[in-house]
């Protein structure tokens, strides 16, 4: 399915295909020059369905990358954040969000959690 994936290590943001299941998305947040995403919380949603999935424990390891998106609370996020979109049931679908509006929303900064 179509995800967008926002990647503080490299300051970018892409569109990615993200395959079925819970251990793809674990795979793809987890970066290769950061720490491993043993769970993910869900940062923020849209309107549209949309989901921000982000590591859930990311601020309590060492090295994480922080980024800011649109949020009312300002809270920067850890790691690498998904998007990914949302069915009535809740299950996984193709994001529909445009990867030109993500990249409005997001902002970077140089900060790295202990």
């Amino acid at each position: 399915m179509r995800g967008i994936l926002i990647d503080p290590w490299f300051k970018a943001i892409r569109e990615v295909e993200v395959d079925q299941g819970i251990d793809a998305m674990y795979k793809i947040m987890s970066h290769p020059l950061g720490p491993k995403v043993d769970i993910f919380t869900m940062g923020m949603n849209w309107p549209n369905g949309d989901v921000l999935y982000v590591d859930d424990e990311g601020f309590l390891k060492p090295g994480g990358r922080l980024f800011l998106i649109d949020r009312m609370d300002r809270q920067p996020l850890v790691g690498c954040g998904l998007i990914l979109g949302s069915d009535a049931e809740g299950n996984s679908v193709d994001a529909k969000s445009m990867l030109v509006e993500i990249e409005t929303k997001v902002s970077w900064t140089n900060k790295v959690t202990r």
